[in-house]
């Protein structure tokens, strides 16, 4: 691109982040429906005490069927921001900033999510979990904010590169 700021971070945004962010997006889509299939087995409900496995891995349940919606279209997302910025249109700039508002939320919710369940229902078992799993929980919610704020600032200064 001829343009005046530098566009290194546009080219790897588009040829890079996006196509990891869908296959890691789809390899997570499995992993939930995987954890709602095992949570389910008789060895993960012995391992679990009663109360526990009453109140929280329903909810953990519920947690990763909706999170496997979400990720799956997260990775529609993915392909459909990918072959739209084939073209710098006004379009692609509108998909582009859903793009990493959509991914950056739904990423922070399922990071935060999972350590708070994993602290929740592991807290009275015989597996080690602490304070760690709530500090990083808001971690990546703080680190997901910093990464959308930054990513947005950076393509609106780039506004001008997608025309029509």
């Amino acid at each position: 691109y001829s343009y005046p700021l530098p566009t290194l971070w546009l080219k790897i945004f588009k040829t890079v982040i996006i196509v990891l962010q869908g296959i890691i997006s789809g390899c997570s889509v499995v992993s939930c429906i995987m954890s709602v299939v095992s949570s389910n087995s008789d060895e993960v409900k012995k391992a679990l005490q009663g109360e526990v496995d009453s109140t929280v891995l329903p909810l953990f349940n519920v947690y990763n069927i909706v999170m496997a919606v979400l990720l799956a279209a997260v990775v529609a997302l993915c392909v459909i921001t990918y072959r739209e910025m084939a073209e710098l249109t006004t379009r692609s700039y509108k998909r582009l900033k859903l793009f990493i508002v959509f991914t950056s939320c739904v990423n922070a919710v399922s990071t935060a999510a999972g350590e708070l369940f994993r602290y929740f229902i592991f807290v009275n078992t015989e597996y080690s979990v602490d304070v760690s799993n709530i500090l990083f929980a808001a971690f990546a919610v703080v680190l997901m904010i910093f990464w959308m704020i930054l990513n947005l600032r950076y393509f609106k200064k780039r506004k001008d590169l997608f025309t029509d």
